[in-house]
């Protein structure tokens, strides 16, 4: 059984030197032996899921990440997503599985990388208005199979590293499935169009790739 992370080869091939290093100078092991483990647990990467369910319908908007939810706000205008939009803020703990998962069956039609201050994720202060300039962070706009416009925003916290993408504009691909990392955790939010029912609350614990976050009403309906 293998153990699954994040973490890039080198930084293995790293730890190995270096516990071949302690070992050859009878040096304690466990200087280089613990932190290697504790970062093996925070880059710990879960199973995909690309199991097939009858259930999962097109226009259901599943957890991206691993998190808690800190607010849910409404009619919104966001200058790359739109505008009178459900905004969905997620608070990763660096503890927690910080994997990235597609909400829905989705292309990326646009990523914007801007720079600036760090957010911490524990801030009491609400998410700056965006309506006419974007915040410090990474923005990507995404387009469902059915049409649906959905955006994804990632803010860096002073504990933490910028997300790492495996995807880029033009890349599709479905509900549930890994597309990259999120070092460390953060906060990430994600914009919903209007006529989306939201099924969360603030404080809602939520599983990747598995907590449904919102759908339309009359597949909720269905499903019910």
């Amino acid at each position: 059984m293998t153990f699954r992370n994040y973490l890039p080869k080198f930084y293995h091939y790293v730890f190995i030197f270096l516990l071949i290093f302690f070992w050859q100078f009878n040096l304690p092991i466990l200087i280089p032996l613990t932190p290697y483990a504790i970062i093996l647990f925070l880059t710990r990467k879960k199973k995909d899921n690309y199991r097939e369910d009858d259930l999962i319908k097109n226009d259901m908007v599943y957890s991206p990440v691993n998190g808690k939810v800190r607010s849910i706000t409404k009619n919104v205008d966001h200058k790359l997503f739109g505008s009178q939009l459900t905004q969905v803020e997620i608070v990763i703990p660096f503890w927690k599985e910080t994997g990235l998962f597609l909400p829905m069956t989705l292309e990326i039609k646009d990523m914007i990388v801007e720079k600036g201050r760090e957010r911490w994720r524990w801030t009491g202060s609400p998410l700056p208005d965006q309506k006419d300039q974007l915040k410090a962070g990474l923005a990507v706009s995404c387009l469902s199979v059915n049409g649906t416009q959905l955006g994804l925003q990632f803010f860096k916290c002073y504990l933490g590293f910028w997300p790492e993408l495996r995807v880029i504009p033009g890349d599709r691909g479905k509900v549930q499935v890994n597309f990259g990392f999120f070092p460390f955790g953060g906060t990430v939010v994600l914009y919903l169009p209007s006529n989306y029912e939201i099924l969360i609350d603030r404080n809602t614990e939520m599983i990747a790739g598995q907590t449904i976050v919102a759908g339309l009403p009359e597949d909720i309906e269905v499903g019910s």
